[in-house]
This record gives C-alpha cells, structure tokens and sequence, in this order.
C-alpha cells in the first residue's frame, strides 16, 4: 500500500529494513513503485542497505524506477549509489555499484538501462550512459531480451538520439578531458614506447584519438607531447609526475596550447566519434558509389570524400534475404565494437548509415592508400622489405593486443586475417572487419553455437563436435597463421601447403636458420624473422591455454622477452588434413 511519510520517520528501524512483500519486495522498492520519491529519500537515509536489494524476481529499485519512466527516481538512485561507492573506498573501487547497475532481472535477462530504452526515455538512458562511460562500468554491452544489447535495441526502435547517448558521441561537453583554464587547455595523452610523433593520442571522454593534425593549429606544434613526456602541465612542466612516460598503457597529463575553452576543444574532437549519416550524405561523399574499391560475399566497399578534403572508404552491405539476421548482427556488432576502441592500429570508424525501411547498412571508414595486407603478402602487389614486414606484425600484435587486455569489456575479434589488415600510406597496420567481433562481459570464456571465422585461420577447438570453451586465444591462433604468412611471403615458389608444418619440422631438427634463407629472407633479417618463426609456433600451440597473451607476442617479437620452447603446436591430425591453400580464406 500507499507509503506514509510521517509513519516512515517513525516507524521502528527493523521494520523498514525487513518488511517484505509476496514477492519479497522490500519498502523502498514499493515507494518506488508509487513514485513517491519524498518516501524513498526518508527510507534510504534510515536504511541505505535497501538500495541495493532486489526481489525474487531480481527487480531493483532502478528497475522499478526505469519501468515507472521517472527520471527524478534514477537519477536520486543513481546519485545515491556513487555516493555509497565513494564511502565504501572511492570511485575507483567501484565493484559493488557495478554489480548493482548492471544487474539483470529473471524475465528478460534486462538492466535497468534496457528497459529505460524500452521505455523509450531518453532522459534515463542519457543520466546511465554518463554514468557508464565516466566509469567504464559496461552497463551498456550486456545482453538482455531477445539477445540485445541496449544499443541494439535502440537502432532496433530507430531512437539516433539514444544511439548517439550510448555510443559516447551525443554530448560534447561530458568529458573525462583533465583540467583547463579559461584559455589554457589540458589534456590526456598516451604515449607509445619509442615517443613517436605520429603514436600520440589524446583522450577524451574515455576515447582515444589522433591529435597530431590537432595540435599543427596551435603554439608549440606536434613536438609539445614528446618534450613534456612525464611532465606535470600546471607548473611549466617542472612537477615531474612518478610514472614513467615509456609505457604504451601510461596516461599523462599534457600542455596542448591556447584556445578559448575547454568547450572549444572537445567540439572539434567531437566529429571524430561515430557520426549517424544519411544515405544522401553517402551518396554525396561517393558520387553515387561510382568508385568502386572491393567487394565481398557480404558488402561492397566504395571510396568518397568528406566535404573538408578526407578521404574515406564506405562499406555498403549487401541485402541478402537468406542472411538477413546474419548481417544485421554483424553491422551491429561493427558498430558496437568500434563504438568504443581506439587505438592507432584499428581502423578508424568515421560513422554509420542505417535505416531500417530500405534496409540500408553502411558503415564509414578511414582510406587506406596501401589496401589489404594479404595483396601484399600473396599477389605480391608492393615489395615490401621484410623488415618492414616484421614491424607490420609487431603492429597487429599491439592491436589485438589492446582489444584483449585494454578493452573493459574485452573485444575478441574472431577472424584475424591478411585479408582484414588494411595498410595506410606509411604502411601502418589497421585491424578492420569487426562484424563477428564478440563482446566478452566479465568472463575469461565462453561458449559459441555458431562457427565463425575462416578456415585457414580459425582455431582448432572452433571445429570440436562437442561444445568447448573458447576465448581470446582463438585470435591468437590466427595471428599465429598469420605470422607463418609474413614468413614465407618472400619464397619465390607460389605452393604454400603445409608451410607451418614444414617450420615446425625444421625447428625440431635444428635446420631452421637454413630454411629461413631458402624462404627468400636475407642474412640481415635472418634472427628476427627466427623470433618471429618460434614465436608463430608458440601462438598455434594446440592447448589454446598454452598460447602467450598478444601483450607477450609484442615483447618477443621486440626482443625484449625469452622465447618458450615450442612443445605441442598444431592437433596431431593436423599433417595429414593440412592440403588446402593458406591464401584460401573462404568463410565458415
């Protein structure tokens, strides 16, 4: 019934606190339910344990709330509980306010965050995506009703504000930036391990982006980041910070230059996120998709241009009545995923295009000048120095690298390939195709009823009869592949059956070094391109336990890590089931 302010001030303490319903509802839950939020702060100051209890039907008060549509509710709880996360050890040690939002009830495996789009209330869905991006909580990539997540079901209900709320490009002037004057700016940085110019990023709103084409407006010029490595930006960089500024991980604080507001900034930065296009717009970027650049069993890639001069790559999906639901979770699962990772070796994910009555889905990308990696390392369409190539793999290594240890929630990409390396002017790697991309919430495994991949470079437990646990190791198998790709790239003969099985035959009778020279790689690249041989075993090892994390990959390939012994690579079938092509990358 009807809560009572004055009986609730009143009333003995063990009866707010135990009093339950048939559903084991508790009073702050029904005060939520009567939208009686006077009742509800009375009742959370007695008793703030009850803001994180839910009833059988694992229904918290944000629940309640978001099904109510009452925003003053969410935002009175939301608030309460980063208050409660600060006095139970800080913002930073947020784990029993994780699992308060994100907690999903019995029904319908919803958050509240779901059902708020549900509900269709912006305000809710604005006040949790904040919440969420500020904190990296992940709130918004769980999997609720129908297997979607809540950005799913906002392109689902074609909502482009919600869509924007959720993907962290709605609202400029939220931002994790550090500090600034009036005219002063700061800003967060990453800096990569060598202090390369072209490696600075700068953070905003918890996204990483390329700030030197930024940076060559303003006083001091791109050289800024790299003298004030380490440095402490509120006293002429003379506070010397205690990290070291040799860590690819390591966000510091940075001098940028003068500029009118922090305002200013973060609204030329915020064209960077992923835009919402109209078909128009594409057609007007394209010419009419008159350009054509490539093509594939599900979508047509088309070059344009952006009014201010960038050239772009647009990916037009193809209707296929048969794989419907098949390619819209894919442009879902590209979306989501490039939605929120940054990093120099992925590619950048200028916007999208959906619109569901045409059934119209393209996706906007950065140009690459030097297309796909596998054109290289096939068809030989550039001499690319072997040196360069090892580089090149390092580069991917740091990529999947970032999306399985940096990304919250991690990012398993699911088809590492050539064929899905693209190659900029500077013949930097970009990792593209994120379409079978799986979102891993909280769990180091997990369990897939579908095979995706393709053949050549997909894991071997994929294949298993039975259902087996899989895990980001399937990514490091297919790098694995990949690495024995770079390495025979330079033989003069075309057959590339069983090449891994040949390296592994020579590195079990110590002939190695003598079959890397008759792979075409001179006396020069000679140890690096052994690294990189061993160092491919390891990565198909058939125990994906036993495979390294890319994290370590990128330190042996450096040379900065001692190499294992290669025990167990490849299934024992393996030798006998090798026969098919290693350029053949048809789709399972």
């Amino acid at each position: 019934m009807r809560g009572d302010l004055d009986y609730i001030k009143s009333v003995e303490l063990n009866v707010l606190l135990n009093s339950r319903d048939q559903d084991r509802m508790s009073v702050l839950c029904v005060a939520t339910t009567w939208e009686q939020l006077d009742c509800c702060e009375e009742i959370l100051k007695r008793c703030p344990s009850l803001l994180y209890h839910h009833n059988n039907y694992k229904w918290s008060v944000l629940h309640r709330a978001a099904y109510q549509k009452n925003y003053r509710l969410i935002d009175f709880y939301v608030s309460a509980g980063l208050e409660a996360a600060k006095c139970e050890g800080g913002t930073d040690n947020m784990i029993r306010f994780r699992k308060w939002i994100n907690l999903q009830n019995r029904e319908g495996r919803d958050t509240a965050l779901i059902l708020a789009v549900a509900r269709g209330s912006r305000r809710m869905v604005k006040r949790f995506a904040e919440v969420d991006h500020q904190y990296k909580l992940g709130l918004s990539e769980i999997v609720g009703s129908n297997k979607r997540t809540a950005l799913q079901w906002a392109m689902h209900y074609e909502d482009h504000k919600m869509i924007q709320m959720l993907t962290g490009s709605g609202d400029p002037n939220h931002s994790g930036a550090g500090a600034a004057s009036e005219s002063i700016i700061f800003t967060f940085a990453e800096v990569c391990k060598h202090n390369k110019l072209e490696d600075c990023w700068l953070l905003i709103n918890n996204k990483v982006y390329d700030v030197t084409k930024f940076l060559r407006d303003h006083p001091g010029g791109s050289e800024v980041l790299v003298q004030t490595s380490g440095k402490d930006a509120t006293t002429d960089f003379e506070k010397a910070h205690s990290h070291s500024s040799n860590a690819v991980t390591m966000m510091d604080e940075f001098y940028v230059g003068v500029c009118d507001s922090i305002t200013s900034l973060l609204s030329q930065l915020a064209n960077d996120k992923p835009q919402l296009y109209s078909r128009m717009q594409l057609e007007e970027f394209t010419k009419n998709f008159s350009q054509l650049l490539g093509f594939g069993s599900f979508g047509d890639v088309y070059k344009g241009q952006f009014p201010n001069g960038v050239f772009i790559a647009v990916k037009v999906l193809k209707n296929i009545e048969s794989k419907e639901k098949v390619m819209e979770e894919q442009f879902m699962a590209e979306v989501d995923t490039m939605g929120r990772a940054y990093h120099r070796n992925l590619i950048k994910l200028y916007g999208y295009c959906y619109e569901s009555n045409t059934k119209f889905k393209a996706l906007v990308y950065d140009y690459m000048e030097n297309g796909s990696f596998d054109k290289i390392l096939f068809e030989k369409k550039l001499d690319v120095p072997w040196a360069k190539l090892h580089i090149i793999a390092k580069e991917i290594a740091q990529g999947i690298s970032y999306l399985h240890e940096s990304c919250y929630p991690q990012i398993i990409h699911q088809d590492i390939k050539p064929a899905n390396v693209l190659l900029d002017s500077n013949f930097s790697p970009k990792i593209i195709d994120f379409g079978l991309a799986k979102i891993n919430n909280g769990e180091s495994q997990f369990e897939q009823t579908k095979i995706k991949g393709s053949r050549d470079y997909m894991a071997p437990e994929v294949n298993q009869p039975e259902k087996v646990k899989l895990s980001c190791k399937l990514d490091v198998y297919s790098f694995g592949k990949m690495l024995f790709d770079i390495l025979g790239s330079k033989r003069n003969h075309v057959d590339k059956s069983g090449f891994p099985s040949k390296v592994w035959e020579k590195y079990k009778t110590n002939e190695l070094d003598a079959f890397i020279l008759e792979c075409g790689i001179k006396e020069e690249d000679k140890e690096n391109a052994k690294r990189l041989a061993i160092i491919a075993l390891l990565c198909v090892d058939h125990n994906p336990r036993a495979r390294p994390m890319l994290s370590n990959v990128v330190k042996m390939l450096e040379g900065k890590m001692k190499l294992d012994t290669p025990v167990t690579p490849f299934y024992p079938e393996y030798y006998s089931s090798e026969s098919s092509s290693m350029s053949d990358s048809r789709d399972y």
